[in-house]
């Protein structure tokens, strides 16, 4: 990992980013179109513009960890995070919006 430039760290994390953009999306979310976004991050906006109350607490009680900032869920998936992370992370997402998480 110290050998790692950061060519190398955006290519593990890009395509999390991607695939977190995808599970957003197809919860309607708004997400930055892919040429506008950052590889390390991304910004997920709720329709009507404000993060359910609440959330970030819920998806913390499901060891899901994502930051509301305004009324954007920032998500930075890290190198040691993998695909399967981020599909869980969504599958914990849906309980908490749903009320049973």
């Amino acid at each position: 990992l110290l050998a790692w430039g950061q060519e190398e760290i955006e290519a593990t994390i890009a395509p999390l980013t991607q695939r977190i953009a995808e599970h957003a999306a197809a919860r309607q979310l708004a997400v930055p179109p892919e040429g506008l976004r950052a590889k390390h991050f991304i910004g997920l906006q709720f329709q009507g513009g404000e993060v359910p109350a609440g959330l970030g607490d819920r998806l913390q009680k499901e060891k899901c960890y994502a930051s509301v900032r305004g009324t954007s869920l920032r998500m930075s998936p890290h190198v040691y995070n993998n695909l399967g992370e981020i599909d869980r992370f969504f599958d914990a997402f849906d309980r908490c919006i749903a009320g049973k998480g």
